[in-house]
C-alpha cells in the first residue's frame, strides 16, 4: 500500500538547535556530584549548585555517576535525542492538579559550533534576494513553475531552529598543562584589595565576545540565542566563579532568566531536570518565533489579488505559473503548519481548513472559486501532488479535532471527504468499480482508525449513542443527513449510526472490507487486461504495482486488528464475526490449514450456544478446508454433524450430505492410499456436536438383585429432517461399567418396512449370544435391524442377570460406521450431566404389544435418565409360622410353636434367634 509523506503527517514542534556538546579534557569519575538548579537574586545569575559525596567503595559492581566534561556532554546530547518524534497529544499541557506546567515539547538538532544558516545572496546590491529553492519561482525548485507544495519545505522547516543554545566551558588554569592548583580567591567587601586574575579576565572576555557575537548573528536572523555555562567540579563552590559568571552574561548582553544558564556534572536525574528547565524557559520565545513566520505568511496572502479578478489561464499542454488560488493554498498550509508548531491547534484547523477548500476546488472538474478554471490534468504530477495533500489535511483535521474534543466535527470531516472523493472519482474514471477507489478508501478508514485509537490511548472518551441524541447543533431525525426528508418534524427518536463516532475496530473491518473489495476489482480488472491486446501505459503500471500487493495480508492484517479492538471494547459477538472473515480470508488465499484452525475455534461457541445457522455455515466452510487439506477425519466430523436436524438446510442439500458422506466412507482409494486395505478408526464424541441423532439409556427400575433379570433399553431418536434417506449402523456397542456384561449389536441388513415405522420397538432380550474370538470376546451379540431415518424412534430393550451386588452402570453406547476404509464411532456418553429440561421429564417405558399392535410408552417412577442400578442379594424367601396360647399362667410352661418353611428350591441353612420380653419392660 502506498504510503503518504511522513512530512504531511507528522505533527511538528518547535525546534531547538544546540551545539558545543563536543568532546573535552576528561576527568576520572571519583565522587557523586548532586546537582540543583537555583536562582541568586542577588547576584542576579541563575547557577548550579553541586553537592559533591564520596561514593562508598563496594567492588567492581558499584555504580558511579560519570561527572567528566565529556561524559556531561555525552549525557546531555542523550536527553537532548531522547525523542525526536512526538504526536499530537505530547504538546504542553498544564497540570490542573498541582498547577505546574508540563514540559513542552522540542525538536533538538545538534549542530556544529560554528553553526550558520543557509542566506539567499543577490546577484547584484540593486537586486532583492533570490526566491527560495523550494518556491514556485525558483527555476531549480521541484515545484516550478506551477507546484504549489512539497514535503521537503516542511522537511526544511524541521531543520531550521527558533532558538539556539551554545554550551561552553568556563576556564580554569588546571585545563593548563603542569599548572598548580591555585588557592581560591575570596569574595566580597573585606576582599576588594585582592587583584582578579588577569589571565581569567582575560579568558572571560574572550568567552563574553564570542557568545556576543553569536548571539547578535541569530538575533539579525529574528532567532534567540541563550548560552549555557558548564563548570567544572571543584568550581561549583567558589564564590569568585559566580562574579566571573555575572561579568561574563553582562558583557554577552544576555538576559539571566531565559538566555544564561548554568549546568555542572551531576546524576541523569538531575542532566533531565536540566533540560526540562531549558526547554520551560525557551518555549516562549520559541512561541514568539513562530509568531512572527505567520505574520509574514499572512502578509504575502493579504497581497494577492481575488481569484475572481484574475485572468484564465490558457488552454495549453505548456506548464503554467501558479494561480493565485495556489499561492492562497500555499500560504494557508504555511499558516497552518507554523500555528500547529506553536500548538495553537484552533488555529491550525482553521488554516488546514482553508487550504483544503482550496485544493479541493483544485482537484474538482470545474472550479467554483477560480471562474472557469478547469481541474488539475488527472494522473498528472500536480494530480498526484493536490491529492495526496488533500488526504493528508483531511486527516489532520481529524486528529484536530479529536484532540479538542469535537467527535462529531471529526466524523463530519470524514465523511465529507469520502462522499467528495467519490463525487470526483465518476469524473476522474476512477469511481467503484476500480481497485484504485476501494484501495484508497481501504487507506483512509484504517488511518481514521489510527487516528481514533491514539486519541483514545491519550482520554479522548467515545461517545454513547444516547449522547447524540439531545445534542444541540447535530441534524434532528427529520434533518436530510439523518434519511428524512426534511419537510417537517418526524415522530421517531433516534439518531444515523453513520452519523456516529464509533471505536477504531468499526473503522478497521472497513478497510478490511474496503482492501477485500479492492482485490476483487483487481482480479476482475487484470481478467480482463489478459484478453485484451492493447493496454495503455498508465493503465498496465497499475495493474503490475497491483500484483505485487499481497492484498490478503492486508485484509488479515486489518481484521486482525478490528479483532484486538473489539475485544478491547468487549463486543463478544463482533469478535466471533471477525475470526470468521479472517478464517474466510485465509481460504480464499489456499490457506486451507489455518482457516480450519480459526473456523473450529469460533465454531465452539456457536455450537455452545446455539447459532444454528451461523454454525451451518461454517461447518460448511470447515468442510471445503478439510477437504483441501484431504484431512478426511476432520471431513467426517463436519459430515456427520451436519446431518443433524438442529442445523437448518434445504432438504436437497441434506441428500447432498449425506451422498457425500457415503462418498468419503466407501470411496475407492488410490493404490498409492491402500495401505494394504488397512481401514482407518475414527471416534466421534457426540456430547460435543450437534449429534446426527439423539440417544438414551435407562433402566426400568433403581434396584434389583443378584440373579434376577435386568432390563434396560435404549432409545435412538432421530430428527423431523434427518436422515433423509435410511441410514444404516453397523453395529451398536452397549457399555456397561462392568465389561462381562457389554452387548454389540450387529446390523441383519434387512430391507423390510417393519424397521422404519416412526415408533419401533426391538426386542433384545432373547437369543443372545456369547463371542469366544476377536475383538469383543466375552460379549453378548445379537443380530437386529440398525437402519435409522427421518422422525423416527426406535427402542432396543434388553436385558442381563447380574452375578454379584454392585452398582450397574450404562456407561456409554457407540453406533459403528464400518467401510473398507473407515471404522467411524459416534460415542455417546451417558456419563454426561443430565440437561434440566431432561431432569423434568417423566420416565416413560416402550412396552411391546402383545397382541400385533404398535407399542405404547407406560410412565415409570421418578423423572430424568437412569443409567445405574443397585443390585444387591435377593433375602431368601423363608415363612415363619408361630403357634402360642393367648395367656400364660405363672409357674407354668408355656408352649411356643414355630415352623419354619423353606419355599427356595434349594436347601437352605437357617439360624433361629428368639428373645422374649415383657412389653411393659423398657
Amino acid at each position: 500500500m502506498n504510503t503518504y509523506p511522513t512530512e504531511y503527517l507528522l505533527h511538528p514542534v518547535p525546534v531547538l538547535a544546540v551545539y558545543g556538546l563536543g568532546n573535552t579534557t576528561s576527568e576520572q569519575p571519583s565522587t557523586t556530584t548532586t546537582t540543583t538548579t537555583t536562582s541568586r537574586p542577588d547576584n542576579d545569575v541563575s547557577t548550579t549548585t553541586t553537592t559533591t559525596t564520596t561514593p562508598p567503595s563496594s567492588g567492581n559492581n558499584t555504580r558511579q555517576p560519570l561527572s567528566s566534561r565529556a561524559a556531561l556532554g555525552t549525557m546531555l546530547q542523550n536527553v537532548f535525542n531522547n525523542k525526536q518524534q512526538h504526536s499530537l497529544y505530547d504538546t504542553i499541557r498544564s497540570s490542573t492538579t498541582t498547577g505546574i506546567p508540563s514540559t513542552p515539547a522540542f525538536k533538538t538538532i545538534l549542530v556544529d559550533k560554528d553553526y550558520k544558516l543557509s542566506e539567499r545572496t543577490p546577484i547584484s546590491p540593486n537586486l532583492p534576494p533570490p526566491h527560495s529553492n523550494l518556491s514556485p519561482l525558483s527555476p531549480e525548485s521541484p515545484l516550478h513553475p506551477d507546484g504549489f507544495m512539497t514535503p521537503l519545505w516542511i522537511k526544511k522547516q524541521l531543520e531550521l531552529p527558533s532558538v539556539v543554545v551554545g554550551f561552553y566551558d568556563l576556564w580554569d588554569w588546571s585545563q593548563e598543562p603542569g599548572s598548580p592548583p591555585r588557592p581560591k580567591r575570596e569574595t566580597g567587601p573585606l576582599s576588594s584589595h585582592v587583584m582578579i586574575d588577569p589571565t581569567e579576565r582575560e579568558k572571560d572576555t574572550i568567552l563574553a565576545q564570542e557568545i556576543n557575537e553569536r548571539r547578535k548573528y541569530f538575533q539579525d536572523k529574528g532567532i534567540k540565542f541563550a548560552a549555557t555555562i558548564i563548570l567544572k567540579r571543584h568550581q561549583t563552590d567558589d564564590h569568585a566563579v559566580e562574579e566571573r559568571l555575572v561579568w561574563i552574561r553582562k558583557q554577552s548582553g544576555l538576559d539571566n532568566k531565559n538566555s544564561f544558564f548554568i549546568i555542572s556534572p551531576g546524576t541523569q536525574h538531575d542532566i533531565q531536570e536540566f533540560v526540562n528547565n531549558l526547554y520551560r524557559n525557551l518555549h516562549e520565545s520559541a512561541i514568539h518565533y513562530y509568531n512572527n513566520r505567520i505574520k509574514k505568511v499572512r502578509k504575502k496572502r493579504a497581497k494577492l489579488p481575488s481569484p475572481s479578478m484574475t485572468p484564465r489561464s490558457p488552454d495549453t499542454n505548456e506548464p503554467q505559473p501558479l494561480s493565485v488560488q495556489g499561492w492562497m493554498l500555499r500560504y494557508d498550509f504555511k499558516t497552518g503548519v507554523f500555528q500547529e508548531i506553536k500548538q495553537d491547534i484552533e488555529g491550525a484547523t482553521k488554516s488546514y481548513e482553508s487550504a483544503y477548500t482550496l485544493v479541493a476546488d483544485m482537484l474538482a472538474p470545474k472550479s467554483s472559486i477560480t471562474p472557469g478554471q478547469i481541474g488539475l490534468p488527472l494522473h498528472s504530477k500536480r494530480w498526484e501532488e493536490a491529492k495526496a495533500l488533500m488526504d493528508c489535511i483531511s486527516i489532520k483535521i481529524c486528529s484536530f479535532y479529536l484532540y479538542m474534543n469535537d467527535t462529531s466535527g471529526a466524523l463530519a470531516q470524514l465523511n465529507g471527504h469520502l462522499h467528495m472523493i467519490q463525487t470526483y472519482a465518476t469524473v476522474w474514471g476512477t469511481g467503484e468499480q476500480t481497485f484504485e477507489y476501494w484501495a484508497w478508501l481501504s487507506k483512509q478508514y484504517r488511518i481514521f482508525g489510527d487516528v481514533i485509537d491514539a486519541a483514545t490511548q491519550h482520554g479522548i472518551k467515545i461517545p454513547i449513542p444516547t449522547s447524540y441524541m439531545n445534542t444541540p447543533g447535530l441534524p434532528t431525525q427529520s434533518h436530510p443527513l439523518m434519511g428524512g426528508s426534511g419537510s417537517g418534524p418526524s415522530p421517531a427518536i433516534g439518531c444515523n449510526p453513520g452519523s456516529i463516532l464509533q471505536h477504531p475496530g468499526f473503522y478497521y473491518h472497513l478497510a478490511a472490507m474496503c482492501c477485500a473489495e479492492r482485490r476483487r476489482r483487481f482480479l476482475e480488472a487484470d481478467n480482463a487486461a489478459d484478453s485484451t491486446k492493447e493496454p495503455t501505459t498508465i493503465w498496465e503500471t497499475l495493474l503490475v504495482n497491483e500484483r505485487q500487493i499481497d492484498h490478503s495480508a492486508l485484509t488479515i492484517e486489518l481484521l486482525t486488528k478490528s479483532y484486538e479492538q473489539f475485544k478491547k471494547y468487549r463486543n463478544g459477538r463482533m469478535t466471533l464475526y471477525l475470526a470468521a472473515e479472517i478464517a474466510g480470508t485465509y481460504y480464499e488465499t489456499s490457506k486451507f490449514e489455518m482457516a480450519l484452525k480459526f473456523f473450529e475455534r469460533i465454531g465452539k461457541t456457536y455450537r455452545k450456544e446455539n447459532w444454528n445457522m451461523i454454525l451451518t455455515s461454517i461447518l460448511r466452510w470447515s468442510l471445503r478446508c478439510a477437504k483441501e487439506l484431504g484431512s478426511w477425519e476432520r471431513a467426517l466430523e463436519c459430515l456427520i454433524e451436519l446431518m443433524s436436524s438442529d442445523l437448518p438446510m434445504s432438504e436437497q442439500k441434506r441428500h447432498d450430505i449425506q451422498n457425500e458422506l457415503m462418498d468419503v466412507l466407501y470411496k475407492r482409494m488410490d493404490d498409492g492410499d491402500q495401505k494394504e486395505q488397512q481401514s482407518t478408526s475414527l471416534v466421534i464424541h457426540m456430547d460435543q456436536i450437534n449429534p446426527m441423532l439423539n440417544c438414551d439409556a435407562q433402566f426400568q427400575t433403581r434396584g434389583n438383585f443378584v440373579d434376577a433379570p435386568v432390563r434396560f433399553q435404549v432409545v435412538l431418536k432421530t430428527g423431523k429432517t434427518s436422515p433423509p434417506t435410511p441410514f444404516r449402523f453397523n453395529q451398536m456397542r452397549i457399555l456397561f461399567n462392568n465389561p462381562r456384561y457389554n452387548i454389540v449389536l450387529t446390523d441383519s441388513n434387512k430391507e423390510d418396512e417393519s424397521g422404519l415405522k416412526n415408533l419401533t420397538y426391538v426386542d433384545c432380550r432373547q437369543d443372545l449370544q456369547t463371542l469366544n474370538e476377536g475383538e469383543y470376546t466375552g460379549w453378548s451379540t445379537k443380530e437386529v435391524d440398525l437402519r435409522v431415518v427421518k422422525n423416527q424412534t426406535k427402542v432396543y430393550e434388553g436385558c442381563i442377570v447380574p452375578k454379584e451386588c454392585c452398582e450397574l452402570k450404562i456407561i456409554g453406547i457407540c453406533l459403528d460406521i464400518q467401510s473398507p476404509q473407515w471404522h467411524v464411532s459416534l460415542n455417546y456418553d451417558m456419563d454426561r450431566p443430565v440437561e434440566v429440561e431432561k431432569h423434568l421429564i417423566r420416565r416413560k417405558w416402550l412396552e411391546e404389544s402383545k397382541d400385533g399392535r404398535s407399542p405404547k410408552f407406560t410412565f415409570l417412577e421418578s423423572s430424568g435418565e437412569l443409567n445405574v442400578i443397585k443390585i444387591s442379594q435377593r433375602p431368601p424367601r423363608v415363612k415363619l409360622i408361630a403357634d402360642y396360647a393367648t395367656q400364660a399362667l405363672l409357674d407354668e410352661y408355656f408352649e411356643l410353636n414355630i415352623t419354619i418353611q423353606n419355599q427356595e428350591q434349594d436347601a437352605i441353612d437357617v439360624n433361629l434367634q428368639a428373645e422374649l420380653k415383657d412389653p411393659s419392660e423398657k
